[in-house]
């Protein structure tokens, strides 16, 4: 008997039906499932046990695999954040790199004039020579760090247009 027992519980396990759950909607709006129908308002859900295998995506006609709801809301954000780096670029970053390069060739220029103009006015006399001497290096360094950062913003820009140029700017 226990035989014939085993045999019974896997013929029922392998071809089980579909149970059917019902939900049901009271008249407040409130959701419930039951297995038994529903005096109101309710639909039938057919529900199968687990096969264990997932169900198959359709292919799309090209072949390729339908995008998960995931993978293209993260194609948006990616593109969002593209879009929205390429203005910050356009709009921000690349004007102010350009500000600063002409703001210090400019602060540059006013401090190199008026280190020239202190050196020429400095008198014949010896304390004189000595002061045009000391002027001279500190306008001798002022012009090398002048250039120096001048370079840095410069490559700074070209750092920001180059990544510009890259994601498609105009």
């Amino acid at each position: 008997m226990s035989k014939n027992m085993c045999l019974f519980v896997a013929v029922v396990l392998l071809h089980a039906p579909a149970w059917a759950i019902n939900k049901c909607t009271e008249a407040d709006g409130k959701v419930s499932f039951q297995d038994a129908p529903c005096l109101g308002k309710g639909e039938a859900i057919s529900v199968r046990p687990a096969s264990g295998q997932a169900p198959r995506q359709p292919v799309s006609p090209s072949g390729a695999k339908p995008l998960t709801e995931a993978q293209r809301i993260e194609g948006l954000v990616s593109q969002s954040q593209t879009e929205r780096r390429t203005r910050d670029l356009q709009e921000l970053w690349i004007p102010k790199a350009q500000a600063d390069v002409l703001n210090n060739r400019q602060g540059c220029e006013q401090r190199t004039r008026k280190l020239d103009y202190e050196k020429n006015r400095s008198s014949q006399t010896l304390a004189g020579t000595v002061h045009r001497a000391s002027v001279t290096s500190e306008l001798a360094a002022h012009v090398s760090v002048c250039d120096t950062k001048d370079r840095e913003l410069k490559e700074a820009l070209d750092t920001l247009q180059t990544e510009c140029k890259k994601l498609g700017c105009k």
